[in-house]
């Protein structure tokens, strides 16, 4: 009795009962049904990936943009808890307020402050109004505490 493949579903002969000459022989689902299923697969997956590369592409490209708006900006630090400035202003060459990040500590930590995530709101012209807000999961390396990973939520 023939069989089917665990995942794609492919048909395929069982060496025991199967006689490939006899007329059990199947062409059309041997091959051609498989090489269908298989092609099906394949345009899945390709889909899949693209639509992760794409999506990393946007969220890199805002990285990219956050980093080069907040890199030629005036800062002020503001609060401190341990070795981390927990609030940072960013201003604009006329003094008004372009952007303030905060940094959270996740309520279960220890003692010692460790954030866990990072807001940034950005502002508009005027420096009163929150324009955009934008917020990162932070990954610290365990052994020696760097911060190795910043995550776009």
């Amino acid at each position: 009795m023939s069989e089917e493949t665990k995942h794609l579903k492919l048909f395929k002969y069982d060496k025991e009962t199967d006689d490939f000459n006899t007329t059990t022989f199947n062409i059309k689902k041997c091959l051609n049904d498989n090489w269908d299923k298989i092609d099906l697969q394949s345009e899945n997956t390709h889909k899949d990936i693209s639509e992760i590369k794409l999506k990393d592409e946007e969220q890199q490209q805002s990285i990219d943009k956050m980093i080069e708006r907040l890199t030629f900006m005036s800062c002020k630090r503001e609060s401190k808890q341990g070795k981390y400035y927990t609030q940072i202003r960013w201003y604009r060459k006329d003094k008004t307020l372009y952007a303030y990040s905060t940094l959270y500590q996740d309520s279960t930590s220890t003692n010692e402050y460790i954030p866990k995530s990072m807001e940034i709101f950005f502002y508009s012209n005027n420096g009163s109004t929150i324009k955009e807000r934008t917020k990162f999961d932070l990954i610290f390396n365990s052994e020696d505490g760097d911060l190795i990973e910043m995550r776009l939520l």
